[in-house]
């Protein structure tokens, strides 16, 4: 005759098992008991969370918080763009990136870089983006900058970048030329962190146009948070905050 021991013991755990005296249980009901029972407490929590919902969108607008899309990466690689004006000898271009990449090379956390005068430098998804691949000819240089690994520096690439822009700008001031540093961007690259696009009526000359792109480029000019701009009439003319 088969045995039922198994079959009793089982019955026997299941009915020893008590939901109610759980700690999680008693924690829960502890916490949401009030909640349930009481109409005032249920209201008040509700009001509780509506106040600081909309607290929290006041956040970006006070500026306690940064307002961005994706936080900014710590890449080992940057990228230096120089653009001169129109005119400028392949000579005097490699002079100024060669300036440039004198500065860079006094940096501790440069662990190499590479010039190219006249022609862009090797393609990256960021390049095919904005285009980079397409840039030749003598006033066009680009340097690409190796960082030490991100556990050999202190800083971030973010923060290198932001420390140099001054320096960059100087140098930028001095030599005539348009020098944007450019780092790899932590989500999908675009063209521009800002675009402005001026169109004007059908009975506007291009002068008129040219005018208001000047007024409009003077506007972000002023805002202390610019920093490099490029000015792209017909035909392209690059030129910078100052």
């Amino acid at each position: 005759m088969p045995s039922k021991a198994p079959s009793t013991t089982r019955t026997q755990e299941e009915s020893s098992y008590d939901l109610t005296k759980r700690p999680v249980y008693r924690l829960v009901s502890v916490v949401f008991r009030p909640i349930l029972n009481r109409s005032w407490v249920a209201w008040g929590v509700v009001g509780t969370v509506a106040v600081l919902f909309f607290a929290s969108l006041l956040l970006p607008g006070l500026r306690v918080v940064p307002l961005k899309m994706l936080p900014y990466d710590n890449k080992n690689e940057f990228q230096v763009v120089i653009d001169m004006p129109e005119g400028t000898t392949l000579e005097e271009t490699d002079a100024v990136a060669r300036r440039v990449a004198a500065y860079l090379a006094g940096l501790p956390e440069v662990k190499d870089f590479q010039i190219y005068a006249g022609l862009s430098s090797p393609m990256d998804f960021n390049g095919l983006v904005r285009h980079y691949f397409l840039r030749q000819g003598s006033n066009v240089a680009d340097i690409r900058i190796n960082l030490l690994h991100k556990d050999h520096r202190a800083h971030q690439s973010h923060e290198i970048v932001l420390r140099i822009r001054h320096d960059i700008e100087k140098i930028a001031k001095e030599t005539n030329a348009n020098i944007k540093l450019v780092e790899v961007p932590p989500g999908p690259p675009v063209i521009a962190t800002i675009t402005a696009e001026v169109y004007g009526p059908p009975d506007a000359d291009y002068l008129q146009l040219i005018a208001a792109a000047k007024k409009v480029e003077e506007r972000m000019c002023a805002s202390p948070a610019w920093w490099t701009w490029i000015f792209r009439p017909k035909p392209i003319s690059p030129s910078a905050c100052s």
